[in-house]
């Protein structure tokens, strides 16, 4: 990787935790516009805390691509792998340690956050470095696509299962009535 474009990234790393909060409230910020939640997080269920990570990340990786052009093959099968990883972890970590003390501790999720996008961006550099992962660009654009479609998709209709649901009103998306679901959450 270059060393502008390594720079880039360790900077992306503060710059995007800085996104990520500033974005935390924005869709209410916004007098609840939808085009705007498709962006931001539309409650505090843990599905749409992903964006948090998922929008500065993209943002900071569409900005490295205009600046510095690196192989495409490899940089869009990078960031896509590190997108995924980031999302997993979050959600992975939440689940377990609500498990352990038995409710979420906001403090937690905002150091962690910062851990999670940190982590996005050094499995991007190792990615980017192996001259194997340009085999896999098919693959990652049909999962970046993927990523896309499902973030704004169960923004407008999300499934009534446990990370998609609001845990402070019980709503699911933009939906702003409570459903009884079938599945336990």
């Amino acid at each position: 990787m270059d060393r502008r474009l390594r720079r880039m990234e360790w900077i992306g790393i503060p710059v995007c935790f800085l996104l990520a909060v500033l974005m935390h409230n924005l869709y209410e910020w916004s007098g609840e516009a939808a085009w705007v939640g498709v962006w931001t997080p539309v409650n505090e269920s843990v599905w749409e805390h992903g964006k948090l990570l998922g929008v500065p990340y993209l943002l900071w990786s569409a900005a490295e691509w205009m600046l510095f052009r690196p192989n495409v093959r490899r940089f869009i099968t990078a960031k896509t792998a590190a997108l995924y990883a980031m999302s997993a972890a979050m959600m992975g970590f939440f689940y377990l340690y609500t498990a352990v003390v038995g409710h979420a501790i906001t403090v937690l999720d905002i150091v962690s956050t910062a851990v999670w996008i940190a982590l996005g961006f050094w499995i991007s550099q190792k990615g980017y470095a192996s001259a194997r992962t340009s085999e896999w660009f098919t693959t990652a654009v049909f999962a970046l696509i993927l990523y896309g479609v499902l973030y704004v998709g169960f923004t407008f209709n999300p499934p009534h299962w446990m990370p998609f649901r609001d845990p402070i009103d019980g709503t699911y998306g933009l939906q702003r009535i409570r459903v009884a679901s079938t599945i336990p959450t």
